[in-house]
């Protein structure tokens, strides 16, 4: 990543980088030091039902998932429920080793105009099907378009690997 960020689950271990929480799911998630902005990236195989589904499919799917989780805020002693308003339709992207979509949201809390945070999100499926890797950038809204060409940069540099036993993001190191 570019200067101003840091990777916020790995520490340095010996001369590499290990997770700092073994139970942590998330590949990567980065933090900007000038801001609030964040960049979570994570991968998981597919059930072998879902990998023959289209790629649209299980992007609505991640996106109500995200409805939903919004909606559950509601639940919570004086809780108010949080809205993903699309930005963007989604767009096929290009992805080395995968087919991509990206889309771009806003959230805010129901029943309020004004948005808390810009999203920018991309659900990539590796081509052998079997892997799905997530990448999501969020920021103020007035800070979003400060970092978002570096996360458009990181995953440009993605690349998913077809050939390894457990499919992983992995980063072109060129």
């Amino acid at each position: 990543m570019p200067d101003g960020w840091i990777l916020r689950n790995y520490e340095p271990d010996d001369g590499a980088f290990q997770k700092k929480d073994k139970k942590d799911r998330l590949d990567f998630l980065f933090g900007r030091e000038r801001d609030d902005g964040a960049l979570v990236v994570a991968s998981r195989r597919l059930q072998p039902e879902d990998q023959k589904k289209e790629l649209r499919v299980l992007l609505d799917r991640e996106l109500n998932t995200m409805r939903m989780a919004g909606a559950l805020l509601a639940r919570v002693p004086n809780g108010r429920s949080l809205e993903f308003r699309p930005l963007s339709p989604p767009r096929a992207m290009a992805i080395d080793g995968a087919e991509a979509y990206e889309i771009q949201l806003e959230t805010a809390l129901t029943g309020i105009a004004e948005p808390l945070r810009n999203i920018w999100f991309v659900l990539a499926r590796s081509l052998t099907g079997d892997t799905v890797v997530s990448v999501t950038y969020s920021n103020t809204p007035s800070r979003f378009p400060n970092a978002l060409d570096d996360a458009k940069g990181f995953v440009n540099r993605l690349h998913l690997e077809a050939d390894r036993p457990q499919a992983q993001a992995q980063l072109q190191r060129h």
